[in-house]
């Protein structure tokens, strides 16, 4: 995991962090431990799509943003 920029407001109790994830499970056990109950986590996801269509390819790369909240472990 390479944290990628942080922000830290301790009188508005806001901690929030941008990091690119590896396809490491370490990295997710690490944030697994950092949440809390009620913590929001957002995440934005790319991913490459592929049509073949007789002897043509073409591709398309779509995103999107999900946001998750912790209700319980």
């Amino acid at each position: 995991m390479k944290i990628l920029r942080k922000v830290v407001n301790r009188k508005k109790k806001i901690f929030a962090f941008k990091a690119n994830l590896d396809a490491n499970t370490d990295d997710v056990w690490n944030i697994y431990n950092l949440l809390s109950i009620g913590d929001h986590v957002t995440g934005t996801v790319s991913r490459k799509l592929v049509k073949v269509t007789g002897t043509l390819t073409s591709s398309i790369l779509k995103s999107f943003t999900v946001t998750l909240q912790v209700l319980s472990f």
